[in-house]
């Protein structure tokens, strides 16, 4: 049994939920909101852009465990370098919230890449968008439409503003686990404790209170608790007392995600709960608590 406190990210109440609680989602700036679909100049890595609703979204990174996500959003497949919505969690790419969806403009795509962070554009200064906005280039034969690149960046106090919005608060919360190995399967007892010294009023971006992973010695995801799992889009607010502690019960049956037994070694177990605020951005560690066990 172990015992570890994590802190962690979530954050302010904005725009951000409806964005993310639409089911309209297209990949890659070139191609008309109407058409529910994107093209990427291959499966193998991420597009470059896509357009969420009426906004747009560039890529910022492409990483692995350290972007943890949140909420799952839906599927993608992808047939010849064009990505499509699916409908079946067989499909090629997953698609996250980063973290809280009240906490986090971002998204996070999951592919055979990995995982890819993208950010709005206006929150991106650094980054190209292409628009999609036609320049006639005139030869000797009937014009040549294409697209033309234009960057756009914000201006510095804009950029200071937004940055200083997210700055993390710290001192709020409290998160503990303790893992128990009995009947071939790991019990796994978690708690958050409001430690601000004031009562707090938390919400929740959707149906999922927490989530589970498990990653080897490689660092590798080896089983997801939200993996193929549903939850309804609906923001719940209650009152959280001072003190108070919230605790959950969940069990890993010592299976990847594809249902197989894993082997013998160390695992480490991370849980995270996800919650949010009315207004502020917390740390990511305070929601979060970290064990390692020995199978």
């Amino acid at each position: 049994m172990r015992k570890v406190i994590g802190r962690w990210l979530i954050g302010a109440l904005t725009s951000t939920l409806a964005i993310v609680l639409t089911s309209a989602i297209l990949v890659s700036c070139t191609n008309s909101v109407g058409s529910q679909q994107a093209s990427s100049s291959a499966c193998q890595k991420p597009p470059e852009s896509f357009i969420w609703g009426k906004k747009t979204y560039t890529l910022n990174t492409v990483g692995n465990r350290e972007l943890e996500p949140g909420t799952k959003l839906g599927y993608l497949d992808c047939n010849e370098g064009t990505f499509t919505q699916g409908v079946s969690e067989n499909a090629a790419v997953n698609i996250y919230t980063y973290g809280s969806p009240l906490a986090s403009d971002d998204l996070l795509f999951f592919g055979v890449w990995g995982r890819a962070l993208y950010s709005p554009a206006d929150n991106n200064p650094s980054v190209k968008i292409k628009i999609n906005e036609p320049v006639q280039i005139t030869e000797e034969s009937s014009p040549v439409i294409e697209p033309e690149t234009r960057e756009f960046r914000l201006s510095p106090e804009l950029e200071q503003e937004l940055q200083k919005k997210k700055r993390p608060m710290q001192g709020l919360f409290e998160t503990t686990m303790e893992t128990i190995k009995a009947d071939g399967k790991i019990n796994i007892h978690f708690s958050i404790r409001n430690i601000s010294g004031n009562d707090l009023r938390i919400t929740y971006g959707s149906g999922q209170q927490y989530d589970v992973w498990v990653y080897n010695e490689n660092d590798e995801e080896v089983y997801r608790w939200s993996l193929n799992k549903a939850f309804t889009e609906a923001l719940i607010v209650r009152e959280f007392d001072n003190s108070e502690a919230i605790e959950f019960d969940e069990a890993w049956n010592l299976q990847d995600n594809e249902g197989d037994p894993v082997p013998s070694g160390p695992y480490s177990i991370v849980i995270r709960i996800m919650i949010g605020l009315d207004e502020g951005t917390i740390s990511q560690e305070e929601l979060t608590a970290t064990a390692v066990v020995e199978i």
